[in-house]
């Protein structure tokens, strides 16, 4: 069962969450959950919809990725 939660994971929910993790100061990670999309300082991207929101990859659990 453990395997099947692994293998669901979305890959762009985990490297947004690792790369957040490890940033800067001055760099940020965010997370879409509709669009299974990872941008590199979301807040630069005025016109880049995100109907559940951008939300800071750091953020997550594991086990919501």
């Amino acid at each position: 069962m453990l395997l099947l939660a692994v293998a669901a994971a979305s890959s762009a929910c985990l490297y947004c969450r690792r790369m957040d993790s490890n940033a800067g100061f001055l760099v940020s990670y965010s997370y879409c959950n509709q669009t299974d999309e990872c941008l590199m300082d979301a807040w630069n991207y005025i016109n880049r919809e995100c109907v559940d929101g951008w939300s800071l990859g750091s953020s997550y659990e594991l086990e919501y990725c």
